[in-house]
């Protein structure tokens, strides 16, 4: 995942998100996305939606569904 996020930041991605353990996502920066700003198109428990912004204020807008690129 640090790798991943290093590619993202190098092309200079606004933020990433995943779903995981907040407690494992925690150490490289990642934080639940707080409640009502994204969906997914299936079922998902909203404490292991995460996210990580890259870039200052890189998510400060960002809510919705979120689908395929």
């Amino acid at each position: 995942m640090r790798d991943a996020v290093a590619a993202c930041r190098a092309k200079g991605g606004n933020g990433v998100v995943c779903v995981g353990s907040e407690r494992f996502f925690k150490p490289i920066g990642f934080s639940v996305v707080p409640e009502g700003r994204l969906r997914l198109p299936g079922a998902v428990d909203p404490a292991r939606l995460l996210w990580l912004e890259l870039a200052r204020n890189g998510l400060a807008h960002v809510q919705g569904e979120i689908g395929a690129p």
